[in-house]
């Protein structure tokens, strides 16, 4: 029987390496354009591929989407369920939790104009996402429209797991705090976030070291070096002796010692 033993921190490091490597989201302009396509061709899966990149919801936890998970009035999504490997309906998340999800105004009335689609047609309304015949989505067909859209699109073919990590990178993108992409994304804690995201921040630690120099401005004897009118008064001495014992032509313009150094 074998024993069980932990990774060396070696291979845990690139295992962690690995995984930031293994992420590839769509860009600012590849996410509209894809949306495009998906809208265009396959326009009854757009409201799925858009709830994916503008929440960040897994692929088993959007199959598992139901209509009372939605509070359109406050704009967000309780997750309280995933999809098992067996395609069996877990009723826990993957951390055990219930998560909600804040929803954007677009992504709100996207879905409430779906759902009163369904409802005119007679659909069944339990599932979000659901077939002609009012059962849950086949989630084989979910990689496949991906890579026809994106192909389509003229993009690379990246995972649906990516389109996770498109929604938190768009989020690092515009400024974002990783304690919210933390509480967005359901991590069950912020190292998490910052392992696999903080790479993506934009001029990450930039910001950090300038404010160092608000503290030297606020704690400086004068408010900044270069600011002459800040430095203390300077009695005005004029040489009016030049090389050799001659005059100086006077500068009636030079009233201070400072601006001829």
């Amino acid at each position: 029987m074998a024993v069980w033993e932990p990774k060396p921190i070696e291979q845990r490091i690139l295992s962690l390496k690995k995984t930031k490597d293994n992420i590839f989201p769509l860009t600012e302009k590849e996410t509209p354009l894809f949306l495009h396509i998906v809208k265009r061709d396959y326009p009854g899966w757009y409201q799925f591929f858009l709830t994916a990149i503008r929440t960040g919801l897994r692929k088993g936890e959007l199959i598992c989407l139901k209509w009372e998970d939605l509070d359109f009035v406050n704009r967000f999504i309780l997750v309280r369920r995933t999809l098992r490997r067996g395609g069996t309906v877990k009723d826990t998340t993957k951390t055990g939790k219930t998560r909600r999800f804040d929803m954007s105004i677009e992504l709100t009335e996207v879905l409430r104009a779906f759902k009163f689609e369904k409802e005119l047609n007679g659909s069944q309304m339990e599932w979000v996402f659901s077939n002609s015949a009012g059962n849950r989505i086949d989630q084989s067909k979910i990689s496949k429209i991906l890579k026809v859209c994106l192909t389509e699109a003229g993009l690379r073919v990246i995972r649906v797991h990516d389109l996770r990590h498109t929604y938190a990178s768009l989020l690092i993108q515009n400024g974002a705090s990783l304690a919210y992409i933390k509480d967005q994304m359901g991590h069950a804690s912020i190292q998490t976030t910052v392992d696999v995201y903080s790479h993506l921040v934009p001029g990450a630690n930039k910001h950090e070291v300038d404010k160092l120099d608000e503290i030297l401005r606020k704690n400086a004897p004068y408010t900044h070096p270069a600011d002459i009118d800040s430095l203390p008064e300077i009695p005005q001495t004029l040489d009016i002796y030049g090389a050799g014992g001659g005059t100086r032509t006077l500068d009636q313009l030079i009233t201070n010692q400072l601006l001829c150094l």
